[in-house]
């Protein structure tokens, strides 16, 4: 293959890229989704001990659902989420905790440490 027909591929793939760039619709950041959900929640769209599915989320503020797991595990660690062994996530409260550690394992490793005891993981 001569020299000039590789550059010609490699411009028509180029112009292909940007075309298909251009196409896709801008996602917002994992931030801006947390900011989301913490409003539904505080608006009471999402209740206290209410399960959320992050897919029918995800559809709902029209964004990927990897971006609404990064943001659900920001507000587990801000204690508005509670994150389950199981995958599941639960809203825990409508308000972010004082900056102390979030989820139930951090709820209790905060007991433990006014009782003087450790926690045992």
């Amino acid at each position: 293959m001569s020299t000039w027909r590789c550059v010609r591929l490699g411009q028509q793939a180029r112009d292909m890229l940007r075309a298909l760039r251009q196409t896709l619709p801008p996602c917002p950041s994992v931030g801006s989704v947390t900011a989301g959900i913490e409003q539904l929640i505080q608006a009471g769209d999402l209740a206290p001990a209410a399960r959320i599915f992050p897919g029918a989320l995800a559809k709902k503020l029209g964004v990927p659902v990897e971006h609404v797991d990064l943001a659900l595990a920001d507000l587990a660690a801000r204690g508005l989420v509670e994150v389950r062994a199981s995958g599941r996530a639960i809203i825990t409260s409508t308000a972010p905790d004082d900056g102390s550690p979030g989820g139930a394992y951090g709820r209790q490793q905060a007991a433990d440490a006014t009782k003087g005891g450790a926690s045992a993981v």
